[in-house]
Formats: structure tokens, C-alpha cells, sequence
């Protein structure tokens, strides 16, 4: 898999931290993300989880079902988990948004109804996944997730924040 690019999201949202501390806490970055390193973030209860890294919805074998790479921290590969599993990770109240920065995190099978990885999620009553459906380059995913936390810092709602980033 290719190295995931999370530096650039990180330094912006820095940037938008300072300029509106008051509003924003940045939580430390979870890298190499593992399932209980995840899970140690999410108990600390963040309004807003960023995950940026690999996803499918169809896995070795051809088989819809939505997966995201997570990291074998001992050989550091990659973990394929499935939506269900990566889902379930999100039982905690209060988390009112997941950000999947994963190609292919929010599509959907045309044969089986609520596979993917963002159909997981919201099965576990978070109100608000913001997903892409398809492979994007890097570069159009860093500038959707600059503009969609900066409108989201000058009180945009989320639904507007993420139709102006999409411009």
C-alpha cells in the first residue's frame, strides 16, 4: 500500500487550532493506527474522528465488503478489517462525526445494501460520516478536509461545510 499522507491535514488543522483555540482541541495523532490505540482515542470522547488512511469495498477475493487497512503493529502491514468491525468501534456517545479520508470508505454495493465502511458507521447512530465513494488523489483529499474544518470553524453546518469543500 502507498504511504499514507497525513502531515499536511495535520499541519492545517494545527493551523486552525491556534488561530481558534477556544473552539478546537486537536487530540494526539494515532499513527500507527491499531484497533486499541483507536480505541484509547475514542475513550477520551471526541466531538470529531479524522481517520486517513487505506479503504476498499471489495476485498481479496472480490467479495463485496467495505474494509479499512488498519497496521499489524508487530510486522507493521497492513490489517484489512471489515466494516463491521471498524464500525463497532464506534459505540461511545458523543462523537457526532467520522471523517473516513479512505478511498472508497462511503460506497455503496449495488447488490448488498449497507456493506461499506460509512453504512457501519452510521449504524452505530453517528449522526454525521463524511466519506469518499471513490479513489481520489491525495492532493483533492487534503484540500476537501482543509476547507470542510474551516468552514466548520466559522460555524458553517456540517452539510454546508462539506458542500463548500467539495467547490
Amino acid at each position: 500500500l502507498g504511504e499514507v499522507e497525513y502531515k499536511t491535514v495535520q499541519t492545517a488543522l494545527e493551523t486552525l487550532a491556534k488561530e481558534q483555540s477556544e473552539r478546537i482541541e486537536l487530540l494526539p495523532i494515532v499513527n500507527p493506527a491499531t484497533p486499541k490505540d483507536i480505541d484509547s482515542l475514542l475513550e477520551k470522547q471526541p466531538h470529531i474522528f479524522h481517520f486517513i488512511g487505506h479503504g476498499r469495498l471489495q476485498d481479496e477475493d472480490a467479495k463485496e465488503v467495505g474494509q479499512i487497512a488498519l497496521v499489524k503493529k508487530v510486522f507493521n502491514t497492513a490489517n484489512w478489517v471489515d466494516a463491521s468491525f471498524f464500525g463497532g468501534l464506534f459505540t461511545r456517545p458523543r462523537l457526532g462525526i467520522v471523517f473516513l479520508q479512505a478511498c472508497e470508505g462511503g460506497m455503496l454495493s449495488e447488490s448488498e445494501a449497507f456493506v461499506g465502511v460509512a453504512s457501519k458507521i452510521v449504524q452505530q447512530n453517528i449522526p454525521v460520516v463524511v466519506a469518499m465513494q471513490y479513489k481520489v488523489s491525495n492532493f483533492t483529499a487534503i484540500q476537501f478536509a482543509y476547507e470542510f474544518y474551516k468552514q466548520l470553524a466559522q460555524d458553517y453546518p456540517v452539510d454546508i461545510a462539506a458542500q463548500n469543500a467539495r467547490r
